[in-house]
């Protein structure tokens, strides 16, 4: 890494270390219990509103629903945002198999919704896959905070209410789009997703031979006979043929000409500690393009299966690597050296700051803990949807605590046997 880089990262650090004490002095002071407009708890959330023109149910993630009211209402009960806006559902696995549905919201304008950037275009993550709700937030708090990505989506836990309906707890995320504050590539980028449900969408793919999964198009909107098509494709095919050539190690020659190694570096390190389940480029793994630079890794998302999340593939277990295993592309790449050594060196880096993420764990716990019961009350996540509100409380925590011992364990297994990949 080079000095300018280096002094951004540290001085990136102080400036989050010095935040996170100061935001859990005042979020373990605030024990305030007020009541919104619904007549619900507000306990240290904001909550969200949305009602559809006549209590229309959302049943599609492809058809918007237009016109629909949307009120953000803070802790002490007062409106502090009120408009209109387009509402469907979102997501795979989580809108056709999850009972808690994510849902996406879009506006005729940009709208600056809880203290982040304008946008257009957010997503509402139910993240019913993960118990703690907090596993998302970590991977994105690494990638904004420890990470050199260039860009991670910001996010904010809500209460959120549809159509009179209390939902529990959900997470407002920017939608990855190519815009400016979010992948800012211009009018001449792409974003694209390696995603194995392209055909269920009807999106906009191509494939190479490498790569099991075909690559969506996601934006801008394109089609398959334009120039755009033609030039993301042949890009991203002559990316994979120096990498998979014999001179590809070759700094002028090989795959460093169509790669944005540090990218590619900083993604693989966040996904690896995660033993992110859908990483291996299965789905959800995102790159991007500017038209005359090179192809990057990111941003980051969808971490429900991660942080040992699912049992697939021994996935759940902290011990083993994942991504430089099964991903085809890393698995060429951890055949270079140098690349080899740039991750080795970085996660260290990774590893000397991991307080901090356990710092944003607690953080976010305590914050979530006092609206914990109510999430359960609806979803049963945590235990019988009629338990004691301390039991649930209590088991939350438990749950946080054995997520941070996970990571802790993994941590320490990546140390160990970082030399070996």
């Amino acid at each position: 890494m080079n000095s300018i880089k280096s002094f951004a990262l540290i001085a990136k650090m102080v400036t989050v270390l010095l935040a996170s004490i100061l935001l859990s002095a005042s979020s373990c002071s605030d024990d305030n219990s007020t009541s919104s407009e619904g007549g619900q708890q507000q306990e240290g959330l904001k909550e969200i509103v949305i009602n559809t023109p006549d209590n229309q149910a959302i049943k599609s993630k492809d058809s918007w629903i237009d016109g629909s009211e949307i009120k953000i209402i803070d802790e002490k009960g007062d409106v502090e945002f009120s408009g209109t806006t387009m509402i469907k559902g979102h997501g795979n696995v989580n809108w056709y198999e999850a009972p808690k549905k994510a849902y996406a919201i879009k506006f005729a304008r940009k709208e600056a919704l809880l203290g982040l950037p304008k946008g257009k275009t957010w997503v509402l993550l139910g993240n019913w896959y993960d118990k703690t709700l907090l596993k998302t937030d970590i991977a994105f708090y690494m990638g904004r905070e420890m990470s050199l990505l260039d860009y991670t989506p910001r996010c904010e836990f809500v209460k959120l209410s549809i159509n009179g309906e209390n939902l529990g707890i959900y997470q407002l995320v920017e939608k990855l789009r190519i815009t400016e504050g979010r992948v800012n590539d211009g009018n001449d980028g792409f974003l694209l997703e390696i995603d194995a449900k392209s055909s269920r969408n009807r999106d906009i793919t191509f494939s190479t031979p490498h790569l099991e999964q075909p690559v969506n198009i996601k934006d801008p909107d394109i089609t398959a006979d334009s120039e755009d098509y033609q030039y993301i494709k042949d890009y991203v095919t002559a990316a994979e043929e120096a990498l998979y050539a014999d001179n590809f190690t070759d700094e002028t020659e090989g795959y460093r000409r169509f790669l944005d190694v540090e990218s590619f570096v900083e993604w693989y390190i966040i996904n690896e500690i995660a033993k992110n389940n859908d990483a291996a480029f299965y789905s959800s793994c995102y790159m991007h393009l500017k038209r005359g630079g090179k192809l990057e890794m990111g941003p980051l998302w969808d971490f429900d299966w991660a942080f040992g999340g699912t049992i697939l593939n021994n996935n759940d277990k902290p011990e083993g690597f994942w991504i430089g295993k099964a991903a085809s592309w890393y698995v060429r790449l951890f055949k270079d050296p140098a690349f080899a050594s740039r991750v080795r060196s970085r996660f260290m880096e990774y590893y000397l700051n991991r307080e901090m993420i356990y710092d944003r764990i607690d953080l976010k716990a305590n914050e979530l803990a006092k609206q914990i019961n109510e999430n359960n009350s609806k979803w049963g996540t945590i235990g019988s949807n009629t338990a004691d509100k301390q039991k649930v409380i209590d088991a939350y925590l438990k749950k946080v605590e054995d997520l941070k011992e996970w990571i802790e364990t993994r941590m320490e297994w990546i140390k160990d046997n970082i030399g070996s990949i």
